[in-house]
């Protein structure tokens, strides 16, 4: 594997990768990411524990076009929705 990333080939497809994924979801991504912090910051999102356990949690977005739409989960439980969505 690490041998193939260093071709042409998987430069080229890589760099096409990036190009798009940052015109589609990238932007849409940061931009959700943003306005979520700033509304916490400004005391518009109230800080909430694990919706599925009660520990600390980190905002989860279902939608990126629903930036104030949060779920809140702790790292265990964020990563494994993530695991599932792939």
């Amino acid at each position: 594997m690490k041998e193939y990333r260093k071709t042409t080939d998987y430069k080229k497809y890589h760099c096409e990768y990036i190009k798009n994924y940052n015109a589609t979801i990238g932007i849409k991504k940061y931009i959700s990411r943003y306005l979520a912090r700033n509304a916490k910051h400004m005391g518009l999102i109230k800080i909430l524990d694990c919706e599925i356990c009660g520990n600390k949690a980190e905002m989860h977005h279902d939608d990126y076009n629903k930036p104030l739409d949060i779920k809140w989960l702790c790292r265990k439980h964020h990563l494994e929705i993530h695991k599932r969505k792939k």
